[in-house]
């Protein structure tokens, strides 16, 4: 069977969803790593947008095993809101389940997921950043 790719120029959140999942299973070398699953109307940047972000956290040790920082690595959507987009927030951690499938099926199950992948037209941007 062919996969469709992702690409960033038309960018659909359940392709990106399923990659994210895919790379859940990459081993990191870190100290801890988790998945945030979060979405809302924010003005982050001036403009008030939806955003739909699939996180995957970082926690990086220094070389005597204590705690440094953390990184978090974004597959961020942002679009135009619409009354319907404008109603929806939440945020769920994968540390809140008993493991990562759990928290995978939660977020699918979740009424708020299952709108944002029937929306198109999405930006779409990949980024670490240090928190």
């Amino acid at each position: 069977m062919n996969e469709i790719e992702f690409s960033l120029n038309n960018p659909t959140p359940s392709l990106a969803w399923k990659g994210y999942k895919r790379f859940s299973r990459k081993e990191v070398i870190c100290a801890d790593d988790g998945f945030l699953f979060q979405i809302g109307c924010y003005n982050f940047t001036g403009e008030q947008l939806f955003y739909l972000d699939f996180v995957r956290q970082f926690t990086i040790e220094n070389k005597q095993g204590e705690y440094d920082h953390m990184e978090q690595l974004h597959i961020e959507f942002t679009r135009q809101p619409t009354p319907e987009l404008e109603e929806l927030e939440n945020n769920l951690w994968a540390y809140d389940f008993d493991s990562p499938s759990a928290f995978f099926s939660a977020v699918e199950n979740m009424k708020e997921f299952q709108v944002v992948i029937t929306y198109s037209n999405w930006h779409c941007e990949i980024y670490q950043e240090k928190v």
